[in-house]
């Protein structure tokens, strides 16, 4: 079962039990053996990437003993009967599932996690057996590739494509944070990494668009605005909690499915205690030029510079017309507490703040996250503790104040334990999505995510303005 160097595109499948007839029980007992050894792994995920090893080394003795069997049994199996397709289809799974895990081996380090979101094993299944696609409207182009909706039997998904190293190396950095993390309702779920005609894809979740446009809709209500910072908290304390810092947190980068946010785009995402090499200099801290080590707090700085964005249009500190992207961080690095604060204190008046945060306790958020001083912001946990987030948002006008004092994150250990509870799918799309696009039925080709932000390029760090 090894995998083949360059081989087409081959995904894992698997998640539920396929069905087959009892009608040679030693190779039905085995073949359950293969279905609950792969589904055990599908929902538990690997703790540490050693144990694929181990995973595979399993997979493959089972697989051989099913092969014996069959190739003991000859003439007497009905070919032709539904039991044997779906033996064979299991088969086909199994050899897929041990493929990719050996493709994706590569991408990650002895102590890194694995999970396999479950909203993807549907989908997985559909590549494993009939890999057609309905290639759909390009959402984004950029010098990483495109970004395209695609349908893949009933889920319409999105796929983001790495054409060069950098491009491939992000992409691939991001198949390892979302697979780091175990899923969750506030971050964006994908799972699936491949290469086609030497192109790199990722195919993630659909979302209904980013909320960048949030900061220019004269329509949103404080109930809005409050919801959808909660979930951002959410996804990004249950990030921190296993080791993972997104390091590039803006309103492109957060998507909504219907009310519901998501945080996506972990191109740049680090595990915490490594250097963050990327950033968005509106939304990124003041120490970004230092090269820092990644940490909870980095975040915590963007979450507060994303609401400043929401609720004014405007950014924490003022470009000038003469910035690049270097000299603007530059500055940003150069600002004092004082001058935040003045800020800050200055948007209160501002009409639309009025509307948004009408008790001005969104103004006491803001003066919580954005310290120039890491170990001084707020953590996530502790926004959500405190009052600004009662259990009842909708009850509550405006954004409530938030009382706890900021503290500096705690440091979250190198080798994380397997957890997460288990809940309900969410709507992934559905066909109707593609309507009204050119749509092409296609056959070992694939197309698709959301939106994706292209960053300029420097000798040090990786920036963009948007």
């Amino acid at each position: 079962m090894a995998a083949a160097a360059g081989a087409d595109f081959r995904p894992i499948g698997g998640g539920v039990p396929l069905p087959h007839e009892d009608f040679t029980s030693p190779i039905s007992t085995q073949i359950s053996r293969i279905e609950t050894l792969m589904n055990s792994r599908l929902r538990s995920g690997f703790a540490k990437a050693t144990e694929i090893v181990t995973f595979q080394h399993s997979l493959d003795c089972e697989y051989t003993r099913a092969e014996v069997l069959l190739s003991k049994a000859g003439d007497r199996l009905d070919r032709k009967s539904p039991g044997y397709a779906a033996q064979q289809k299991t088969l086909r799974v199994a050899e897929q599932f041990y493929d990719y895990l050996a493709s994706i081996e590569e991408t990650l380090k002895p102590s890194d996690s694995f999970y396999i979101d479950s909203h993807f094993r549907a989908l997985l299944v559909q590549f494993s057996i009939r890999p057609r696609f309905r290639v759909g409207d390009v959402l984004g182009r950029g010098s990483f590739g495109e970004v395209r909706r695609t349908g893949v039997g009933p889920l319409v998904v999105a796929d983001k494509t790495a054409v060069g190293k950098k491009a491939e190396k992000e992409l691939i950095q991001e198949h390892r944070m979302l697979h780091s993390i175990p899923e969750h309702p506030n971050i964006i779920h994908g799972g699936l990494l491949g290469r086609v005609k030497d192109v790199l894809h990722l195919f993630t979740e659909l979302a209904d668009g980013d909320i960048k446009s949030m900061s220019k809709d004269s329509e949103i209500t404080a109930d809005q605005v409050v919801d959808a910072f909660q979930g951002i908290a959410q996804g990004l304390e249950h990030m921190h909690k296993h080791g993972i810092v997104h390091c590039d947190l803006k309103p492109a980068n957060v998507f909504h499915i219907g009310r519901t946010t998501r945080i996506g785009d972990l191109g740049g995402a680090q595990k915490v205690g490594d250097t963050v090499p990327t950033g968005t200099p509106f939304f990124a801290p003041p120490e970004l030029p230092s090269g820092p080590a990644a940490h909870p707090s980095f975040d915590s700085w963007s979450y507060g510079a994303m609401l400043f964005k929401i609720l004014t249009g405007e950014t924490v500190v003022k470009p000038q017309p003469y910035d690049t992207p270097i000299t603007y961080i530059v500055r940003v690095g150069r600002t004092s507490q004082e001058d935040i604060d003045a800020r800050i204190e200055e948007i209160r008046s501002l009409p639309r703040v009025r509307t948004l945060d009408p008790t001005g306790d969104g103004i006491a958020l803001l003066r919580a996250t954005l310290r120039i001083k890491p170990a001084e912001r707020a953590t996530m946990t502790t926004i959500l503790t405190s009052d600004l987030f009662p259990q009842e948002v909708k009850d509550e006008p405006g954004l409530p104040a938030i009382r706890a004092k900021a503290e500096i994150a705690e440091e979250v250990p190198e080798e994380l334990e397997v957890g997460g509870a288990a809940r309900s799918p969410a709507k992934i799309g559905s066909p109707d999505t593609v309507e009204g696009s050119d749509v092409e039925e296609s056959e070992g080709s694939i197309g698709v995510p959301s939106k994706v932000s292209v960053a300029a390029d420097d000798e040090e760090y990786t920036l963009d303005f948007e």
